[in-house]
């Protein structure tokens, strides 16, 4: 018999099996150590490789599964190993993935991995946009905190790293092509001052 599970409903289902069966108490050689898939490989070495990529490649499906948790004692449960074992590798990861085309030209991006924040600066001409990305001690359970000094960019940006599951890369992609969008069609005034009462 052919068993259909659909993808909201498979992937919920693998993650609860993770954590509340088949990773042991004490996972951190599992989480440590390079995997190979051999005859040898366990069940624990193998959902917590599967835990690892899920993170790195679903993260916004992982915090909806998270926060979904009917009891609190698994909510924590979950919260706590990610953060201890994988939250601050997978932030170093993700801030270290953030490149941007070569022809990024208006744009400045560094990046701080030791205390989890990104600021990209923006500049045209005498216009000048910051975001700054602050990636929670919990990452990716918790959401991503943005801070832009042009509040109409706000909700655009943090629903794109908050509601979906997109890199950061992508969301500074979509950053700068907004601004440029918004700023390259702005001509200079040509209005002398002097004749403005």
């Amino acid at each position: 018999m052919l068993v259909y599970y659909r993808c909201d409903e498979f992937l919920p289902r693998l993650l609860s099996l993770i954590f509340l069966k088949w990773i042991p108490q004490h996972p951190k050689q599992y989480f440590e150590t390079e995997f190979k898939l051999t005859a040898s490989t366990t069940v624990p070495q193998l959902a917590c490789y599967v835990l690892h990529r899920v993170l790195s490649c679903l993260p916004y499906t992982v915090r909806w599964w998270w926060t979904g948790l009917l009891k609190q004692r698994d909510k924590v449960l979950v919260e706590k190993i990610i953060t201890k074992y994988l939250s601050g590798k997978l932030a170093a990861q993700e801030l270290s993935r953030v490149k941007l085309d070569k022809e990024s030209d208006h744009i400045t991006v560094l990046s701080h991995p030791g205390c989890n924040e990104l600021v990209a600066r923006y500049k045209f001409e005498e216009t000048s946009v910051t975001l700054t990305i602050s990636l929670p001690l919990n990452y990716p359970l918790g959401p991503v905190s943005i801070q832009v000094s042009d509040p109409k960019l706000h909700a655009r940006i943090s629903q794109l790293l908050n509601s979906r599951s997109h890199s950061l890369s992508a969301g500074l992609k979509l950053w700068k092509q907004t601004l440029d969008d918004t700023y390259k069609d702005v001509d200079e005034c040509t209005i002398d001052r002097k004749s403005v009462v």
